[in-house]
């Protein structure tokens, strides 16, 4: 978080050392997001689904165009990110067979995981910084961007990630934008174990095998919006 705010800082201040124009863009929209896992299998089957679902945000950005036609941007967006069941997941926790038996679990908490986070709606404060190059009426621009997720039914959270996106000028003062956010932080960091029992003796189970696995959750997010130019200084 130090690092963005001095990186907030000298965004600000390269107004005072270079020839630019400044200018606060106020901007909203929509957009849809989810969350992938890098390990979405276990025992051949498929832990969790990927589910869609929309967002809806609201900022401001600090814009600073230099003669060289470079931009660089640092703002503060909230979204709301309604409750997606990309979380949510449940597998076969207990499967008998004559001589066996395999149990499956989830943190010791059982066969299901993310209940709570794939019911939630997020409320999110997002602090994006980016570089652009300005083409006319086209401004293509990638950067970095710190998210922190607030929700009543689960822990609040950090994530960090990459940006990219797109502005078209219809006007001077107001544009259209899109931004694709990738989080490289996990969302939801989940170890799976699974025990196979040796059941021919009936009064005494004895562990055959045991597999442990990391299955992480991270999400991504589509912006579309507007854009619109307050005022500059030059």
């Amino acid at each position: 978080m130090k690092k963005i705010c001095f990186l907030g800082i000298m965004l600000i201040a390269a107004h005072g050392i270079a020839s630019a124009q400044l200018s606060v863009n106020l901007n909203g929209g929509t957009g849809l997001w989810m969350a992938t896992c890098n390990n979405n299998t276990l025992l051949g089957e498929k832990i969790t689904s990927p589910s869609i679902t929309p967002t809806f945000y609201v900022g401001a950005l600090l814009n600073n165009t230099l003669q060289s036609g470079v931009t660089l941007e640092a703002g503060m967006n909230f979204h709301l990110l309604t409750a997606n069941g990309s979380y949510k997941s449940s597998v076969i926790a207990d499967d008998f067979n004559e001589g066996y038996y395999r149990k499956v679990d989830f943190d010791g908490e059982g066969h299901s995981f993310g209940d709570a986070e794939g019911a939630a709606n997020f409320f999110q404060v997002s602090v994006p910084l980016r570089v652009g190059y300005n083409f006319g009426k086209i401004v293509p621009n990638v950067g970095i961007e710190y998210d922190y997720r607030i929700s009543q039914n689960t822990n609040n959270y950090g994530v960090f990630g990459v940006t990219a996106g797109l502005q078209y000028k219809l006007t001077d003062r107001l544009a259209l934008t899109c931004n694709y956010f990738q989080g490289m932080t996990n969302d939801l960091t989940v170890h799976s174990n699974v025990k196979y029992y040796d059941t021919t003796d009936e009064a005494e189970w004895k562990i055959t095998k045991e597999e442990n696995d990391t299955h992480k959750m991270r999400s991504c997010r589509l912006d579309v919006g507007v854009s619109y130019r307050l005022g500059k200084s030059e």
